[in-house]
């Protein structure tokens, strides 16, 4: 398989550190844990007695140690993603979780004694002026009182992580980066990674596109003993974790730190599963327009044409950023920098993790955002989607402190979509020829469904995993059987699932590194149709108000910052909007099928 001719961009890691063996980073691993402990001998025990500047000031210093640990938590994870299999590597990887731990278990007496002060000085230290930039960290950090433990007991949770579900994440990912996979291509027989092998899913040849299916789904059926263990394993850790900090739910952490209700959940996904005969419309048009009777799940991202377009990755730079460009010379400026500073690499390779992600660290940290580039023009947009990551991340950067840095899930994934359909309609836009103007509306509504709908049915699967394993022990075939089960509800009768299809939960990643992360990208898709239209309706002047919503990071509650944009999302029709936005674009394609 062809890759994009600039095989040499990988990104430049120095500005963290020179090396995985640089004595600097042992130096500072060692100066942190002399200062953490100076640290601790100063403000153990005087937490709840402080006046408000005396609480700012041990936050700033706080704060200093989170960015000095992000430099060596955030390097060791960039060198394993690109080199997973390389012992130094691992090593580092190994080390650094020890001794975050460790520094964890010193500094965590600091947090334990805010969440015991009395609520009465709590909250006239959150209300005062000096605390201003730290209201709604304190007030977070206030919420997980109530499922905190004691000091000695966190010391235990702590530890026990590093061998439990750090180690099985890791191990998760070394093993599936290694998998490397046999396809017949174009008539050679060719040994592909699991990103070349999964970038056939768009080859204009049905049978190219099942035998890429069905190999890349294989590979995880022969590592399913393994990897249901894996799943097994991290599903009780997690449950005994909930048990011992009382949560009422598996999801319930994950909403705590996301300041949402799950009744907004259950709105979002409810919506989108009633309007999952949406995508049953759709995949039946398209078996329609391609002309097949058996239209099977490996058809779902088939082409329109017959030949499929290929994208170098100069095209594809020079596709987003000028895209960006027509929305704003700040967010083209920002996506420029991480080519010039080399902070994307490229290519797939062995040993590689797979898929894509942009690691924004702190506010003084370069972020970096890594890829596997296969020259589709579905790459196309994964570079649109994880440069949108990376203008959050700098915008972010520039007005927060590190703890209102990242911005919190819900909005996680704002500029992101947001970058995908500048793309889009950036394309449409410079695009005369009728049938890849078919082909660039299809990938929109695909885009869609795979993020809207597929997202939710993830999550929903989630949950039921979640449940059936609090039960005992669940064998693959019973993950299999959700897994297939939930599908139907999304698919009907409009797709035929294939055997190996059964094996797909244990390739997604994100259900197990990133526990009830996908409901967000679904919340993330709906959130920015309804910016985009807000930018349709006020032309430039919508552009600063998105910038402030990217600006915020993680500084406020999501319906305090969106209200700057006129967004509720506590409003019961608001994700019914999103929804008749996809009809909407249905109706539209349907119109330009139609002969």
């Amino acid at each position: 398989m062809a890759l994009a001719s600039e095989k040499s961009l990988r990104w430049d890691l120095s500005p963290l550190y020179p090396s995985v063996d640089s004595p600097m980073l042992a130096d500072d691993m060692q100066a942190i844990a002399d200062d953490a402990r100076t640290f601790a001998e100063r403000f153990r025990g005087k937490v709840a007695a402080m006046r408000p500047a005396e609480l700012s000031d041990a936050l700033r210093q706080l704060e200093a140690f989170n960015a000095r640990m992000m430099k060596i938590h955030g390097f060791a994870m960039l060198a394993f993603s690109t080199d997973t299999q390389n012992a130094r590597t691992k090593d580092l990887l190994d080390k650094t979780r020890i001794w975050g731990t460790d520094l964890h278990n010193q500094l965590q007496f600091f947090d334990l004694e805010i969440k015991a002060v009395p609520e009465s000085d709590f909250q006239r230290l959150a209300d005062a002026p000096e605390l201003h930039d730290y209201r709604y960290f304190l007030l977070q950090e206030r919420k997980f009182a109530p499922h905190s433990l004691g000091e000695s007991e966190e010391r235990l949770m702590a530890l026990k992580s590093i061998t439990g579900d750090a180690a099985w994440s890791q191990l998760y990912e070394e093993v599936t980066s290694l998998i490397r996979v046999k396809v017949r291509v174009d008539g050679e027989l060719e040994e592909l990674s699991l990103e070349e092998a999964r970038a056939l899913s768009t080859h204009p040849d049905r049978a190219q596109r099942e035998n890429a299916r069905t190999a890349v789904l294989s590979a995880f059926a022969e590592r399913s003993h393994l990897l249901t263990f894996i799943f097994n394993t991290l599903y009780q850790d997690h449950a005994q974790d909930l048990a011992i900090r009382r949560y009422p739910s598996a999801i319930a952490p994950t909403l705590l730190g996301d300041d949402l209700d799950e009744a907004v959940i259950d709105a979002l996904m409810t919506a989108v599963e009633r309007a999952y005969p949406l995508a049953q419309r759709y995949f039946t048009l398209k078996a329609r327009a391609l002309g097949l009777s058996d239209f099977a799940s490996f058809d779902t991202l088939a082409p329109y044409a017959q030949k499929e377009r290929h994208v170098s990755f100069a095209e594809g730079r020079e596709l987003v950023l000028a895209a960006f460009d027509g929305f704003s010379p700040d967010f083209a400026r920002i996506a420029g920098d991480f080519f010039d500073q080399r902070r994307i690499d490229l290519p797939p390779e062995s040993g590689k993790r797979g898929g894509a992600f942009c690691a924004g660290l702190s506010p003084e940290l370069p972020t970096y955002v890594l890829l596997n580039w296969t020259d589709r023009l579905d790459d196309v947009s994964t570079l649109a989607h994880e440069l949108g990551h990376g203008i959050h991340f700098v915008l972010a950067g520039q007005a927060q402190t590190p703890f209102n840095f990242h911005p919190i899930t819900p909005l996680a994934e704002t500029a992101s979509t947001f970058g995908e359909i500048l793309l889009t309609n950036h394309l449409l836009e410079r695009e005369s020829d009728a049938d890849v103007r078919l082909q660039l509306m299809a990938n929109r509504l695909e885009d869609a469904i795979g993020t809207i709908f597929r997202q939710v049915m993830y999550t929903r699967w989630e949950l039921n995993a979640h449940a059936l394993r609090a039960q005992g022990i669940v064998s693959d075939d019973a993950f299999s059987e959700l897994w297939l089960d939930e599908h139907r509800k999304l698919y009907g009768d409009a797709v035929r699932m294939i055997d190996v299809d059964r094996w797909g939960w244990s390739s997604i990643p994100h259900i197990l590194l990133y526990r009830f992360y996908c409901y967000s990208y679904a919340f993330g898709q709906l959130l920015v149709y309804a910016l985009y239209q807000n930018y349709r309706d006020q032309g430039p002047d919508f552009v600063p108000k998105l910038l402030d919503v990217l600006r915020a990071g993680g500084s406020a509650a999501p319906q305090d910052i969106l209200a700057g944009v006129g967004v509720d999302i506590k409003d019961p029709n608001f994700w019914s909007q999103g929804l008749k936005l996809v009809e909407d674009m249905l109706v539209e394609f349907e119109a330009a099928l139609a002969p």
